[in-house]
């Protein structure tokens, strides 16, 4: 199978940022818990800490999501992943632009909702905050 690679572009003042993330090939199992690889990220704590991303009730049984992988030279920081010791690839949360962007490529439905709740109003708040930062 050819690896299947995404890039995203941002178009900011006539210049190209590209977030540097792919898609890992291959039909992997997302596993019941996303590792978090960054645990001192604000994304995990602020506004709101205390919750875990394991799997309650899967909804998606044979897939429910998608890996990635830093690409080389990656500005990117994968915040979570399938394997705790794989801090550039099985990606599951990452986030670049100097942390105004934050990619989930797994399914919110497989997870307690008061937790995907949390995870979210975080990730509002921190990119907000560091797009408010960005501007002068």
């Amino acid at each position: 199978m050819e690896e299947l690679t995404s890039e995203w572009v941002a178009k900011a003042e006539n210049d190209f940022y590209t977030a540097d993330l792919a898609l890992h090939a291959g039909d992997f199992p997302i596993p019941d818990t996303a590792y978090t690889l960054e645990p001192k990220h604000p994304v995990f704590s602020t506004p709101n800490s205390g919750f875990s991303l394991i799997h309650y009730s899967p909804v998606w049984f044979d897939k429910g999501g998608d890996y990635i992988r830093l690409t080389s030279g990656s500005d990117a920081i994968l915040l979570a992943g399938g394997h705790i010791k794989e801090k550039s690839s099985y990606g599951l949360i990452a986030t670049c632009f100097d942390g105004r962007v934050i990619f989930q490529t797994f399914s919110n439905h497989d997870y307690r909702r008061s937790d995907i709740q949390m995870l979210w109003q975080n990730y509002i708040t921190n990119t907000l905050q560091k797009r408010f930062e960005a501007v002068p």
